[in-house]
């Protein structure tokens, strides 16, 4: 098992005191926090403020080079993460975005379970920077993500990545009750926690186990409503929220407008 050794000097709130801990990379996608051995504290050193969520704060490695937070937020081309799979993973129409359109993101975000998880999101490449950042302030902030995997983990179906609240972003797909691409076809769109953030409309739900979570008045972790931090960061970069609108109401859905 290969593992990289980081005496880490910065992590999100509540996750630790501000301490130099060591990291192992012990999976793709899952850093157990059991595996975030304490070194000596330093005494000098408080509780994390919002002073040590500065990207640029570099990540201390014993005489190694650097490690920047912002190394474990990166972005890179579809063909340099899937290579001759790319077509086959990764479902489109070229008459409306093309495989270069899209970027394909790594993030840091914590579970359900409180660890620190790796994520992965597919957007369109004219707003790849601004997802990195917001994810960078929901990692910050410890908004709990339970997973985040690119739609092909689903066989590119929305239903069931939604089921297993799953947050994604591209998939190249209709908008729901509808015949024109959904702004998730061109990599526009985020549905956040799915299941207990669903779509509403009159008595229908989606996903369908999400039912239970189509009243808003809970205190659930991962719940998006109006007053969250999550809408907060989204919209001050000029983001819409589907809870903001009258019908149907999509709890999940962050959409960015541009012009190409």
């Amino acid at each position: 098992m290969k593992k990289i050794i980081i005496l880490l000097l910065m992590i999100g709130i509540p996750l630790a005191l501000y301490l130099p801990i060591t990291l192992s990379f012990t999976s793709e996608e899952f850093w157990p926090i059991s595996s975030l051995v304490p070194q000596t504290p330093d005494k000098t050193n408080g509780p994390a403020s919002s002073a040590t969520h500065e990207t640029e704060q570099a990540i201390s490695t014993n005489g190694s080079p650097e490690v920047m937070l912002d190394d474990f937020f990166t972005s890179c081309t579809l063909d340099e993460k899937y290579g001759d799979n790319l077509q086959s993973l990764i479902k489109l129409d070229p008459q409306y975005i093309d495989y270069t359109d899209l970027r394909y993101l790594e993030v840091l975000h914590i579970g359900f379970d409180g660890e620190i998880h790796k994520g992965e999101l597919i957007v369109h490449q004219a707003i790849a920077e601004e997802v990195l950042e917001i994810f960078k302030e929901l990692y910050y902030i410890s908004f709990p993500i339970e997973k985040m995997k690119a739609i092909h983990h689903y066989d590119n179906s929305d239903e069931s990545s939604m089921e297993d609240n799953n947050t994604s972003a591209f998939n190249f797909r209709m908008i729901t009750n509808g015949s024109i691409p959904s702004n998730h076809a061109y990599g526009l769109a985020i549905d956040i926690n799915p299941k207990i953030n669903p779509y509403v409309y009159a008595h229908k739900v989606l996903p369908s186990n999400g039912t239970e979570y189509a009243n808003r008045n809970q205190d659930i972790p991962g719940m998006i409503t109006a007053d969250s931090e999550v809408c907060k960061i989204f919209k001050k970069l000029g983001w819409t929220w589907g809870g903001d609108w009258d019908q149907p109401k999509d709890y999940q859905h962050f959409e960015k407008d541009i012009e190409f």
